[in-house]
């Protein structure tokens, strides 16, 4: 709007959407009026041509000008602005351009009830000088959501900071102060400090607002104040400052050093004596960052680690609760502590498996000091299971590897041959238990190893947790990869393994990023060097069989169990390609001799579990596997789902209808819910009859389904 109203030309406005956009963008018509819709919103057609055709405002030349740009509006150039969150001056622009924005909110017609809500709010606050306030709450503390299972430090700011600033603000002459929260107790309770504090609802008198309205209606009171506090990373206060050409100001950076202080030695006693003081668990909890930079930077360490253990055992089940306890705890040597810790999140839900992870992780370590081996191994596949690619566990991988501790029959197989000699594996400087480690290490006389680009997970996805990061899935990055691990292959002096082992892992990479034609070449040629080496017959099955040629993929994994004498893993896998060929027998048979072993490796008790309820015979005996799965990987979603199922298949009703209920507790998606439901509902129709089955889940209150 402000360079059409420069250079006298129009201005189009495309409202993307999307299936992830919020529910509430669907309704532009209750914030504009719908002539201003018809004058310069696009189609979703015309809007695709405009933007294919268009340049982008943040790409304009440095030594372009105004005039330049003149005469390409006149030739008919489009030009494109899709920043969200500031204004982009252009080359020849000074920020004295920018004066203009409050004043082209007056441009743009409104729905009816935004224009009388814009009335109210300008019949409150003009002539006055204002601060406005901003508090991010909402999803972040509400007990019930996902959301609320994350530390959210740089959009949370505890309440006590913004009693001070305000206090202060007062002090210093403000005559009005208004708050912009999600939270409206928030709004109530800072308030009733002074009757110079207005909430929102304060300036439109309560009437009737949608959420696009409110949240517009806010953004337009915002920028019209003298001053923005907020978080430090708020888009929302951002956006407002953009409106209104302001600056935003981190409301925590601005008090000074003695005032800061004072409101975390309040924070420290409220959450220590007054916990029931905050809205909510993930109120309260949202806080524990604040409270612990504060104390700890005096070496009240264990008093920090208290505060949050109370709140803990006093019920607050988040799930940054717990990785947050257990690696203060390990910093401290408290390895019963971590011991504890995961005895405690292994009673919840593990909304958050990352979490998960850094908990087994760290007791795992704790393990490791104690010389508690068998254990943290355990624990280790455990917290790989959660997070395959944390660093943590790749770490762990390195050094249980490095002091000889991993076996064929305990871990995935690797290849010796890609390891590399590195200086160190734990970051001694984070605690005594890392450097006691690493002594321990090179006491042994062992040379520390690392294994490159989380191969072990690579090779073996089918063996671990689904949990993988874009990067690890992104081709782009695979292929990058696989470039920066070729470049070992022109290294001088290089042994005819070490070459076989970086060709066949580069070929792994490729496959993986869809360059078949390299890959192919360099699994087939590290083969041709060892053919005795059961990896790299497995990674040439694997990219047959993603290259859709399985018949060729089985036989090189038939020779890859038998080249590796039988082992769980490879077992596994030849399994699953039987299973994917549809040869039922030989998967059964296989899976069936995998469930006599016992394992450490949490996939492959899935696995099995999973292939005992498939099989009608196996079906009774499976409750004592599934329950060791569930030990391996407590109130994880996909055993969640897994044991449900069971249930199902074993008629215990109750039960999986109980067990499908904590889906929804995780947040599992409504689309996954409702299919669960569904299979449910069918089976229990199925031995019962259609009028039963309605009754039994009107009687449950599931509202995920309309039966």
């Amino acid at each position: 709007m402000r360079l059409a109203k420069a250079y006298g030309t129009s201005f189009r406005i495309f409202w993307a959407l999307s299936e992830g956009s919020s529910a509430e963008l669907h309704f532009p018509q209750e914030l504009f009026s719908a002539k201003f819709i018809a004058d310069h919103f696009t189609s979703r057609e015309e809007g695709q041509k405009l933007l294919s055709g268009s340049t982008d405002i943040g790409m304009i030349p440095r030594h372009s000008s105004a005039k330049d740009m003149a005469e390409k509006l006149a030739r008919g150039t489009n030009y494109l602005s899709n920043s969200a969150t500031e204004q982009i001056l252009l080359p020849w622009e000074t920020t004295d351009d920018l004066a203009i924005l409050p004043d082209l909110l007056g441009d743009i017609e409104f729905s009816p009830t935004v224009t009388q809500a814009i009335a109210l709010v300008n019949a409150k606050l003009d002539g006055l000088s204002f601060s406005s306030y901003h508090l991010r709450r909402g999803d972040i503390i509400d007990d019930k959501t996902v959301a609320s299972h994350n530390l959210w430090s740089d959009k949370y700011i505890p309440r006590v900071i913004y009693e001070w600033h305000m206090k202060r603000t007062l002090a210093e002459g403000a005559k009005t102060l208004v708050i912009f929260t999600d939270e409206p107790r928030e709004a109530k309770a800072f308030s009733g400090l002074s009757s110079q504090i207005l909430g929102f609802d304060d300036l439109t008198g309560g009437i009737a607002l949608t959420t696009i309205q409110r949240d517009f209606l806010e953004l337009y009171t915002m920028s019209r104040s003298q001053e923005i506090y907020a978080p430090p990373s708020s888009a929302f206060s951002r956006l407002a400052a953009v409106i209104g050409n302001k600056h935003v100001t981190d409301i925590e950076a601005d008090l000074t050093a003695q005032e800061k202080e004072n409101a975390r030695e309040e924070l420290v006693r409220r959450l220590e004596h007054e916990p029931e003081s905050f809205l909510s668990q993930s109120d309260a909890g949202q806080n524990l960052p604040f409270v612990a930079e504060h104390l700890e930077a005096r070496g009240e360490h264990k008093r920090a680690i208290s505060i949050a253990m109370n709140l803990v055992e006093g019920g607050m089940n988040r799930a940054y609760a717990y990785p947050f306890l257990s690696s203060r705890l390990l910093v401290q040597e408290d390895y019963k502590g971590c011991d504890q810790i995961l005895k405690l999140m292994s009673r919840s839900l593990s909304l958050k498996e990352e979490h998960s992870s850094n908990v087994f992780l760290h007791a795992a370590l704790g393990d490791l000091a104690r010389d508690n081996w068998d254990r943290a191994v355990r624990r280790f596949h455990s917290g790989m299971w959660f997070f395959p690619i944390n660093r943590l566990a790749s770490q762990m991988f390195f050094y249980l590897h490095s002091m000889n501790k991993l076996t064929a029959e305990n871990f995935v197989p690797f290849d010796p041959h890609l390891m590399r000699p590195a200086g160190h594996i734990f970051d001694e400087s984070e605690s005594t238990t890392h450097r006691l480690l690493m002594e321990r290490l090179r006491d042994t006389g062992n040379i520390p190893q690392v294994y490159p680009a989380n191969m072990e997970v690579r090779d073996w996805r089918i063996l671990h947790g689904k949990k993988l990061s874009f990067r690890f899935t992104n081709k782009a990055k695979i292929a990058q990869q696989a470039d920066l691990l070729a470049t070992n292959l022109d290294k001088r002096n290089i042994s005819p393994e070490r070459i076989a082992a970086l060709q066949s892992a580069v070929g792994a990479m490729q496959s993986d990023a869809g360059i078949r034609d390299s890959a192919e070449i360099n699994l087939s040629g590290a083969i041709d060097v060892f053919p005795d080496n059961p990896l790299y017959r497995k990674r040439l099955a694997d990219h047959l069989f993603s290259t859709d040629r399985p018949a060729e993929a089985i036989e090189l994994l038939k020779q890859a169990w038998v080249l590796s004498g039988k082992n769980p893993s490879f077992q596994a896998a030849l399994a699953l390609g039987f299973q994917q060929l549809k040869d039922s027998d030989s998967y059964e048979e296989l899976m069936s001799d995998l469930a006599e072993r016992e394992t450490p490796i949490v996939e492959l008790q899935y696995l099995v579990v999973e292939a005992m309820r498939r099989n009608p015979a196996q079906l009774p005996a499976v409750q004592p596997y599934l329950d060791q799965l569930s030990s391996m990987a407590p109130g994880s979603h996909r055993v969640i789902a897994l044991q449900a199922k069971v249930y199902e298949q074993l008629e215990k009703w109750d039960l999986a209808m109980t067990t499908l209920k904590l889906l929804e507790t995780l947040g599992r998606p409504q689309s996954v819910v409702a299919s669960k439901y569904t299979g449910l509902y069918k089976a229990y129709r199925r031995a019962k009859n259609d009028a039963a089955a309605q009754r039994w889940f009107k009687r449950n209150n599931v509202v995920a389904l309309d039966v």
